[in-house]
């Protein structure tokens, strides 16, 4: 996970739990907090989940976006139509009574969370941020299946001079992440991190339990560049996992 947010957004672990949304104090759990690192392997067959009733709702918009080479994936911001950054100009989600608007996505192949010690072929994230510079992410498996639609026509082939170089491009058409995420999906929400350096605690995970269909050619564009960026999986210890199975778009 690559936010281009405050490095010492999700570092202050105290904050996190003045700031967490009201119901959910229980995924803090009785671990040390300082060890919830992400990756983790959701294990599907035996999941220890919490009921939630803090739904995950997106409210995801059309927008220009700006995509670039962070040295870590292709990464994609929101922009102005002058290609001014525009944090949130995609929209936001939220979950119980924080709002995280969006401040970008990303792709990782393979995917960084395992299911059931199962990786998927990508992994995408959406990362958000809180008023308060806290962090959630919307993590989306991918999967190959050559039924996909939708992807092609939102991803353009990644262009060679961004692929292969820490170069800047504006997407030619908008993208709403509407169309990528499905209305109605299941999530693993979860306290961990980011997954790439500093690795910052106190990241907000919801992770889709259910892959969106990506095709052949899709993941071959999307992933040339970086064969193998996913962090390795990290200790579980034991921390809660809450379900949430009412996550959607807003209407």
């Amino acid at each position: 996970m690559n936010a281009t947010v405050p490095s010492s957004a999700a570092a202050n672990v105290p904050s996190c739990h003045l700031l967490w949304p009201q119901g959910l104090e229980d995924l803090l759990g009785d671990g040390d907090i300082e060890a919830f690192q992400s990756p983790i392997d959701i294990p599907l067959a035996t999941l220890p989940s919490i009921p939630t009733t803090q739904p995950l709702e997106f409210d995801f918009q059309s927008c220009q976006w700006r995509e670039f080479n962070n040295g870590y994936a292709i990464q994609a911001v929101p922009v102005t139509v002058d290609g001014v950054d525009k944090p949130g100009g995609g929209g936001s989600f939220s979950v119980g009574d924080i709002t995280y608007r969006v401040v970008e996505f990303h792709f990782h192949t393979p995917s960084e969370h395992t299911f059931d010690g199962r990786s998927t072929t990508m992994e995408l994230h959406i990362v958000g941020l809180s008023p308060a510079n806290t962090i959630s992410v919307v993590g989306v498996p991918l999967e190959i299946h050559e039924s996909a639609s939708g992807l092609a026509s939102l991803f353009a082939p990644v262009p060679a001079e961004v692929a292969t170089a820490i170069n800047v491009l504006r997407l030619a058409t908008q993208i709403n992440l509407a169309d990528i995420v499905p209305t109605k999906v299941a999530v693993a929400r979860y306290v961990g991190s980011r997954t790439t350096p500093p690795y910052d605690r106190g990241v907000l995970w919801n992770v889709l339990l259910t892959p969106v269909a990506i095709s052949s050619i899709e993941a071959t564009v999307l992933g040339r560049t970086y064969q193998a960026d996913n962090r390795p999986v990290q200790p579980f210890c034991d921390r809660p996992i809450a379900v949430d199975t009412t996550a959607g778009q807003l209407t």
